[in-house]
């Protein structure tokens, strides 16, 4: 799975260098004055361009979605599989048992309403750690949407509903007043 995943972001920084080589002539020979007989030969050449563009840009978003969706379910299937050993976020570690019931249940992200973010990591019983955000959910309380790290792509897995957190929204008020 690790190899296919870094092959779909290999693919999508391709197209993205294939997306610059091929825009750059397209606006060239819109720039470039043509005499009136050449015209339609520019014409044919810049739809070609055209052509690798949209091939590019459609193959870095299918890569791009691909690869979070291809990421979200690793992170779940790793969560199935393995007994969560510790969860740490902000500096603080959770008790194994509370860090089991966190990731238990999962729900869509329906949209971006982030607030306070900590980062943290979990670690499995076959000694694996994955980097992971919490971010706080700005307009819906004990909501947590949590992104995966472990790739050169964040990829969010889910909001989860929990007071679990709560302790790091208190941590840092109080640090603030300080």
């Amino acid at each position: 799975m690790e190899t296919f995943i870094q092959a779909l972001f290999l693919i999508k920084y391709v197209s993205f260098l294939g997306i610059a080589i091929s825009i750059i002539p397209i606006l060239l020979k819109k720039v470039i004055y043509h005499p009136p007989n050449t015209i339609n030969q520019a014409k044919e050449k810049s739809s070609k361009y055209l052509s690798i563009f949209g091939l590019c840009l459609s193959l870095s978003i299918v890569c791009t979605m691909g690869s979070k969706e291809l990421i979200k379910y690793d992170f779940q299937k790793t969560l199935k599989e393995n007994k969560i050993i510790v969860v740490e976020v902000n500096g603080f570690s959770f008790a194994q048992e509370d860090a089991a019931d966190l990731f238990t249940r999962f729900e869509d992200d329906s949209g971006r309403f982030h607030c306070e973010s900590y980062l943290g990591y979990i670690t499995f019983e076959n000694n694996e750690s994955i980097p992971i955000e919490v971010i706080e959910h700005c307009y819906e309380e004990n909501k947590y949407i949590i992104v995966s790290r472990k790739h050169s792509t964040d990829a969010i897995i889910g909001i989860i509903t929990t007071s679990k957190f709560n302790y790091l929204k208190n941590k840092n008020s109080s640090t603030d007043q300080q």
